[in-house]
């Protein structure tokens, strides 16, 4: 997940993005969080916009290669300062009043909106005022800066469920056989660790890649859970789940449950049935 932070004031950004990389799972996921200028990421939103519709815009291949070369200058930069796409955006949380500008929050939400749709925007300030002219865009949350601690965690498990959902319609990436291959993820029955390999197992077909299990749990749905150290299965395939084992509909493949996963897999297991009742 890729979230961008908006905000006029670098002290908020600070602390907000110090209490983003403490909720757990957004830890648990690796998220990658970027901070943004309000004139940067207004120049970027608009740059992106014309590009889309083939207006003559800047050498974005120039843009990284004079960062990339800044970068070495500075080694001590930090990736916040490092461009990203709007369209590469999972999240954004946006300020909406910015000091001495003659645009807004809003304004730049509705250029976001336009370019990536399934960006989910958090808006996030001091001033209700502007409560009514954010249902003028595209957003998921709105969370007062004073009761930041109560209501972010809120929004971004909002976020969180929608990302997964989405991420359950999307098909798994992988290189496989020397070939990029894309496995529509309900057609996984299970995954397998095998020494260095990792083994995707579909109802007529197998994969063999070398990404790391725990690096592929990140990136599939809500329906594949890790059940062991070697083992991810998908929920909609069990039969049946015992103390040490989960037997899937695939000629009644027995998969085991290590003590690690097991109470985490047991409740998920239970939460994606009662889910379907």
């Amino acid at each position: 997940m890729i979230i961008g932070i908006c905000d006029d004031e670098k002290k908020e950004c600070s602390r907000l993005e110090g209490y983003l990389k403490s909720i757990p799972e957004l830890m648990e996921i690796d998220a990658d969080i970027y901070v943004f200028e309000p004139e940067d990421l207004r120049n970027m939103l608009d740059r992106d916009i014309s590009d889309d519709k083939g207006y003559k815009v800047e050498d974005t291949d120039k843009i990284n290669a004079d960062k990339a070369e800044a970068e070495i200058d500075a080694p001590d930069q930090v990736k916040d300062d490092v461009a990203i796409p709007a369209s590469e955006l999972d999240v954004m949380i946006m300020d909406i009043e910015f000091k001495d500008k003659d645009y807004d929050g809003i304004t730049l939400t509705k250029k976001l909106n336009e370019i990536n749709e399934e960006c989910q925007v958090i808006y996030l300030t001091h001033i209700l005022e502007f409560a009514p002219e954010v249902y003028d865009t595209d957003h998921c949350y709105f969370v007062m800066k004073n009761n930041m601690e109560l209501m972010l965690p809120r929004a971004i498990d909002k976020t969180m469920k929608i990302y997964k959902a989405r991420s359950l319609q999307k098909p798994l990436e992988v290189m496989s056989g020397g070939h990029v291959v894309y496995i529509p993820q309900h057609d996984i029955r299970y995954v397998e660790k095998k020494q260095r390999q990792t083994i995707i197992h579909t109802e007529h077909s197998s994969y063999t890649c070398y990404e790391s299990i725990s690096a592929l749990s990140k990136r599939l749905g809500d329906n594949m859970i890790r059940c062991h150290g070697g083992y991810i299965v998908n929920l909609s395939h069990i039969t049946y789940f015992g103390g040490e084992k989960v037997v899937l509909d695939v000629s009644d493949m027995e998969v085991p449950v290590g003590k690690t996963y097991k109470e985490q897999a047991k409740q998920a297991y239970l939460k994606y049935w009662m889910n379907r009742m």
